[in-house]
């Protein structure tokens, strides 16, 4: 008697293969929906990291060019009273006459970027206690200057005699709040070093103010080797590849134009070779970022920076911002 098997059911070879290519298609789909989700984050984080960057540089940079030539309730640094010496060692008249606030050039950066100097005191305010005898001052402990450094003094009472001027300390003790600032030491040192008499009686109102020589240019990053923004020697900003900057000037005669650094410079006279940046009232930068992802997008991109059509050598995403600052300490003479 022969011995029955029962019917066993299953997928035949035809089927299964049927199943494997459906399976093939669905994965590829998942894979392809997969990448583009994945470059679409690449593409939004590169774009979030570019603009970042381009706006923390823009705000710090508008905020230390606001606050250039100012010396204490001034903005016509004319009416400042410089007490360093001209025949002292190291003395550049473009920077040491404190006279302009804000200096620039053109191409000395990265990629042929502008570089730009500014002037003025950044940082906070402190009350002028007493002035103990010609060469020495008293203030708030913890001041922060120290030897060698510059500061002003100011006072800004109507119904006292005004008065604003600018010497070098030659000794900072920041326990007692002292601040001495002697004739003959530094570089450049001072000249004289007595302040204007009983300009400041009224101690309420007078106040010394730390004064900073701040410079902004493009080079490469110490740590990434990629184009970074510096404020002196420390990077404030990565992936900011270019700067190119314009400077409005306002002329008695009313005219008002941008001009380039390397114009004003070529205009000013030779015994003071920054003269044209008294006339300026506003800058106008131009600021190229780039991601530090690489291939970001599909092809090169296409972008337009200083008047000029470029396209990018790589595949990174690239942003530029325009924005005009004015120079507020100059738009009036007070």
């Amino acid at each position: 008697m022969m011995k029955q098997f029962k019917h066993q059911s299953g997928f035949s070879l035809i089927e299964m293969m049927v199943g494997l290519v459906l399976s093939l298609f669905l994965i590829g789909g998942v894979i392809q929906v997969y990448i583009a989700n994945k470059d679409k984050y690449r593409f939004v984080e590169a774009a979030a990291r570019v603009q970042e960057n381009l706006r923390f540089a823009v705000e710090t940079i508008t905020r230390d060019a606001r606050q250039a030539r100012f010396y204490g309730c001034i903005n016509n640094p004319g009416k400042v009273e410089i007490h360093l010496d001209p025949a002292g060692a190291g003395y550049n008249p473009v920077i040491h006459a404190f006279q302009h606030g804000v200096i620039g050039e053109d191409a000395t950066g990265l990629n042929g970027a502008d570089g730009i100097t500014l002037q003025g005191a950044f940082q906070h305010r402190l009350p002028l206690l007493s002035v103990v005898s010609p060469g020495v001052l008293m203030t708030s402990p913890d001041h922060g200057i120290m030897a060698g450094s510059f500061f002003a003094i100011s006072n800004c009472n109507a119904f006292a005699k005004k008065s604003r001027e600018i010497f070098q300390a030659t000794a900072g003790d920041q326990a007692s709040g002292q601040i001495d600032f002697g004739i003959g030491a530094g570089m450049p040192g001072n000249k004289t070093n007595t302040p204007i008499a009983n300009a400041y009686n009224n101690k309420g109102d007078a106040s010394v103010y730390p004064l900073s020589t701040i410079t902004y240019s493009i080079a490469l990053s110490t740590q990434t080797n990629e184009p970074s923004l510096f404020r002196q020697a420390d990077e404030l900003a990565a992936g900011i590849e270019n700067m190119q900057i314009l400077y409005g000037i306002y002329r008695d005669t009313g005219v008002y134009e941008y001009k380039t650094a390397t114009e004003l410079l070529a205009a000013s006279a030779l015994a003071n070779p920054a003269e044209e940046f008294n006339n300026v009232v506003s800058i106008k930068l131009s600021i190229l970022a780039v991601s530090q992802m690489q291939n970001v997008l599909e092809e090169p991109q296409k972008y337009e920076f200083n008047g000029a059509q470029l396209t990018a050598p790589d595949r990174r995403l690239r942003h530029v911002i325009e924005t005009v600052i004015a120079v507020r300490n100059r738009l009036s003479t007070n």
